[in-house]
């Protein structure tokens, strides 16, 4: 009897040095689209709440004012004002008298913008105010 050396060849040795490799890559690719799923969770998040902000404000000053007195120039103004910058993301206020019979409904849209992957989004908060 020879002795016989056991071992591993280059062959082997090769092909588990790529199966590993390739479990790693997908592993860091998990993890990278993990943490860009979380800062566009985080991008959302943000913009609701700037959203909300804006909204609530709108509101608040809105249950104020008689709607029947409205004309599209105060609507108008309204509007450029309450538009602007919210927290680095860019609010556009909308009103819009609602078609409705009762007359005395204000249909209030907020859309906020942010830049985002070379592009940008947006996201719109519709609501109606009652003149009461």
């Amino acid at each position: 009897m020879g002795d016989s050396i056991r071992g591993f060849t280059l062959l082997e040795v090769l092909i588990a040095t790529v199966i590993m490799t390739a479990g790693m890559l997908a592993i860091m690719w998990a993890f990278s689209a993990g943490i860009f799923a979380i800062s566009d969770v985080e991008n959302v998040e943000d913009t609701l709440n700037a959203g909300q902000l804006k909204m609530e404000e709108v509101f608040a000053e809105l249950k104020d004012i008689n709607f029947s007195v409205l004309t599209d120039q105060n609507v108008q103004d309204f509007e450029d004002r309450k538009s602007g910058t919210v927290s680095g993301y860019d609010v556009t206020v909308d009103l819009y008298e609602d078609d409705l019979d009762s007359g005395d409904l204000m249909q209030i849209d907020v859309k906020v913008e942010w830049d985002v992957k070379g592009g940008t989004a947006e996201l719109i908060l519709t609501t109606l105010a009652a003149d009461y």
